[in-house]
């Protein structure tokens, strides 16, 4: 028979326990566990008035624990752990935990982890194993934030742990606890490892949905896995734009400052030093290099620096990229200027870029003079004056920046002519082609399929009125499945689709596959004379519509024409009032 002292109901209180080897209170105080030596766990009530058996073993029960919602006990039985139900319908836990007698067990209330220690000279929790040189460990409990863990050992030592080595993962994301306050994370797809540090211990973290929650001692913080950038507008201080997402850790980010903020544009480096550019009004990312350490926009108009491969790469128009691509060949510019690795690029005034050495020291390099001066032309839509200055010095990069400011103005004959001066000349045919169509809202849907955006080049069609343009559009691309969606929602056309598969067909010698052409096949007939008539109205229909379009801006200009000497006062006659 043992005594324990207890404080039950504010008074000191002397309950006698046969065998009594560990007990414990509930968190809220209002029950007592025990356990001893012979094998029997009780449930005694906040008076010291015996409730219940929970369980009966044929081993010395050395440590018990509440689960922290009280509603579970925690039990030694020889190496194996126990968790049984205070309600008496749910089943128990049982596994082998140790190689020897297990001593003592702690149930951490805060992340609901379970210690324990034995003979064994181990200590083990749910995601670690440790042995010591102390001894058995007699003792064992957490520390109230649920971080670290104290002992007593065998020997007379106190031992001190800490969780560390504890892993989460989702999707290809895994997030190590490395230290008490870092936090490794790996991409596996990627390959790449970012660690994050805190300033206080670590007690909890989650993932999930991209986003990882921490929680230190005295703060939480929410931290998004994929990289995203926002733009604000300082001058008003509102958010503009769309967030730019990146599945990477973003290192530097450069906006360039020419044109309105609808023109702005991004270029981001990520953690695998790849260089992207993107329109911050319509996020569409497009990489223009790797191994890039530095990137910095011109201050004023948008020529691009970067430092790769200890060198110095300029892109004289990068926005060639969302016009033609094929473009960046052109503009792009390797200096023969060494800079060194990890060098950092300081300026990027006039034509001269101010790069400084991982030693410290500077680095001038200048850029050509001449695209500055296409720049002035471009920016005040002097076209002549371009092309004159193209012609002068005859640099196939001069024309390549030209041939892409053309194209995004919609200035076609400069265009063609700077795409002759490249020798493009599948190119050149495509601008005399659109310069040949009759209405402007098919150019405008033409120069969008150039720049590779035919969604674009669709909503442009339709909302113009010109439906066959727009099935003719895909089927020049066989996107059949499209065209056809067009003709079922607008029924005029459904035969156009259908005599243009014919016709496709027919010229490639094959027979139709697609299901939905065959049913619709065998349930309408198409008229070939009646389709070439429908196609052949709506081209006239676009051809008067163009020429009303004409007339109605000829008369406005020359009425501004008329209407300019009135407005003024200087060369009316003096014998004649203004009105």
């Amino acid at each position: 028979m043992k005594e324990r002292l207890f404080v039950l109901d504010g008074i000191l209180k002397v309950i006698h326990i046969e065998h009594s080897e560990d007990c414990q209170f509930k968190f809220a105080g209002t029950a007592l566990a025990t356990g001893g030596e012979d094998g029997i766990v009780k449930i005694w009530s906040q008076s010291g008035m015996h409730r219940s058996t929970l369980a009966k073993t044929g081993y010395s029960i050395y440590a018990i624990a509440w689960d922290p919602d009280s509603e579970q006990v925690l039990f030694t039985q020889g190496t194996a752990l126990v968790i049984r139900p205070i309600q008496s319908t749910s089943k128990q836990v049982e596994w082998e935990a140790h190689e020897s007698l297990i001593l003592t067990v702690d149930w951490n209330p805060v992340n609901n982890c379970i210690v324990s220690a034995g003979e064994d000279c181990r200590y083990k929790w749910l995601y670690s194993k440790t042995k010591l040189e102390t001894g058995s460990v007699q003792g064992l409990a957490w520390s109230t934030d649920g971080t670290q863990i104290t002992g007593a050992a065998g020997n007379g030592f106190i031992m001190f742990g800490q969780l560390v080595a504890r892993q989460i993962e989702w999707e290809r994301i895994i997030a190590s606890l490395e230290d008490f306050n870092r936090i490794r994370i790996q991409d596996v797809l990627n390959e790449t490892v970012e660690e994050l540090d805190f300033r206080d211990r670590i007690i909890k973290m989650s993932l999930n949905s991209n986003h990882l929650v921490v929680v230190t001692e005295t703060q939480a913080s929410l931290l998004c896995i994929s990289a995203a950038v926002r733009f604000l507008d300082a001058s008003k201080g509102k958010l503009v734009g769309e967030m730019v997402r990146h599945s990477l850790e973003i290192l530097v980010i450069s906006l360039n400052q020419m044109g309105s903020s609808a023109d702005r544009k991004l270029v981001f480096i990520d953690r695998n030093h790849d260089l992207y550019i993107t329109p911050i009004h319509r996020i569409a990312l497009f990489k223009l290099g790797s191994m890039i350490d530095d990137a910095i926009w011109h201050d004023n108009i948008d020529i691009l620096v970067a430092v790769s491969n200890q060198k110095l790469v300029v892109w004289y128009y990068p926005h060639a990229a969302y016009v033609d691509k094929d473009l960046l060949k052109y503009i792009k510019l390797t200096k023969e200027c060494i800079v060194g690795e990890s060098s950092k690029i300081q300026s990027f005034h006039g034509s001269r870029c101010t790069v400084r050495r991982r030693d410290g020291a500077k680095v001038f390099t200048d850029v050509s003079p001449y695209c500055f001066l296409l720049f002035e032309h471009f920016m005040s839509k002097q076209w002549d004056h371009a092309l004159r200055l193209c012609r002068i010095v005859k640099d196939d990069l001069l024309w390549a920046c030209l041939a892409a400011m053309a194209v995004d103005s919609k200035e076609l004959n400069t265009a063609e002519v700077a795409y002759a001066a490249l020798n493009e000349v599948d190119k050149v045919h495509f601008m005399l082609h659109v310069k040949e169509l009759a209405s402007e809202d098919g150019r405008q849907a033409e120069l969008a399929l150039f720049k590779r955006r035919p969604d674009e080049a669709e909503t442009i069609l339709l909302q113009a009125g010109l439906i066959y343009r727009a099935i003719k559009m895909h089927t020049r691309h066989f996107n059949w499945d499209r065209a056809l969606e067009l003709g079922l929602l607008h029924k005029p056309h459904l035969d156009t689709v259908l005599w243009l598969r014919q016709q496709h067909l027919k010229t490639a010698h094959l027979e139709e596959s697609k299901q939905q052409f065959l049913q619709l096949n065998q349930q309408a007939s198409v008229d070939e004379q009646k389709v070439l008539a429908k196609i052949e109205e709506e081209k006239e229909k676009e051809s008067h519509c163009q020429r009303v379009a004409g007339h109605q801006f000829l008369g406005k200009h020359q009425l501004a024409h008329a209407a300019a000497p009135l407005a003024q006062g200087s060369v009316m006659p003096k014998s004649v009032p203004a009105v």
